[in-house]
């Protein structure tokens, strides 16, 4: 899984009635410009072979529609599977902001909220849990994924402390049921939780496995 670095634009403007906004300047405005220009750091500054993904998740400004607010605020998320790539578009993230809002006459600091590294599987835990899912439930319904996807997960932190694997429960396609199959982070998404009950045999299982083997091997 890609590692993930959550950040937050906060641009300055000079709030006005919106019937004269010559007399002020517009944090909405900015930040609209800056939000279409971030798109074009994985668009025309990385390679196409270097995967990433910049989302502006969050955009808030202003409390009424007559008055041009004094600020604004985007916030949103980088992700990639290398993280000197991260911070190199976290930099870019803050020139881009900042010199476009100055060409608007307005001000904004980008700072980094909160940060997961790319998670990293150890190859031969990894392999030894799926070997525990196929001995449960049988080698049709264990897939190996030899690429993640963008998405992150805070327990990758701990996967660069000690040896790791991390799993997938599949939780319902709308094959199954129509009111499954719903992206993740949907207003209508639903889980098929009897997937849980797999999810813990698996952990059991596969503790007792390594508790064994380590015995054996006097670990």
């Amino acid at each position: 899984m890609a590692g993930c670095t959550l950040f937050r634009i906060t641009v300055q403007g000079v709030g006005c009635h919106g019937a004269m906004p010559e007399t002020g300047v517009d944090p909405i405005l900015i930040a609209a410009h800056i939000h279409l220009a971030l798109q074009e750091i994985t668009a025309r500054e990385l390679p196409a072979k270097a995967p990433a993904v910049v989302t502006i998740g969050k955009f808030s400004g202003g409390e009424a529609p007559n008055i041009i607010p004094q600020s604004a605020v985007l916030e949103g998320t980088i992700r990639t599977f290398d993280r000197e790539l991260s911070a190199q578009i976290l930099r870019r993230i803050g020139e881009i902001s900042g010199q476009i809002a100055a060409a608007f006459r307005g001000t904004a600091v980008t700072e980094e909220l909160a940060s997961a590294p790319p998670l990293y599987n150890e190859p031969a835990l990894a392999e030894q849990m799926a070997e525990c899912a196929q001995q449960l439930f049988g080698s049709e319904m264990v897939y190996r994924m030899e690429e993640g996807g963008m998405g992150s997960e805070d327990f990758a932190s701990y996967t660069y402390e000690i040896p790791c694997a991390y799993l997938l429960l599949g939780a319902g396609t709308a094959q199954e049921n129509a009111a499954f199959g719903k992206p993740m982070h949907n207003a209508g998404v639903v889980f098929n939780e009897e997937i849980l009950v797999k999810g813990a045999a698996m952990y059991a299982y596969g503790a007792l496995k390594w508790l064994a083997e380590g015995r054996k091997a006097n670990v």
